[in-house]
């Protein structure tokens, strides 16, 4: 666990990948500038049903156990709300 006041960085990284499947496939490399990150999230598009919807995936978190699912969510004029699947 670490104080989250003690955070030295956050990276907003941006790909031309838009569907969170993409993202999933997508290999980190051994020089990518995630590789040392110690937490990644991906945000992405996916479909449900006939309609795009949005979802997000926590890849990779050092240090705590994490679920594997994958979440969706909305952005509503109250910021993010997750749902339940």
């Amino acid at each position: 666990m670490y104080d989250h006041r003690d955070v030295g960085c956050v990276l907003l990284y941006t790909t031309h990948e838009v569907m969170l499947d993409d993202l999933l496939e997508r290999p980190l490399e051994s020089g990518d500038v995630l590789s040392n990150a110690n937490t990644i999230i991906l945000m992405g598009k996916v479909r449900e049903g006939n309609r795009m919807g949005r979802a997000l995936h926590v890849a990779k978190h050092r240090g705590s156990a994490c679920d594997d699912s994958i979440v969706p969510f909305e952005i509503t004029s109250t910021g993010m709300q997750l749902r339940s699947s």
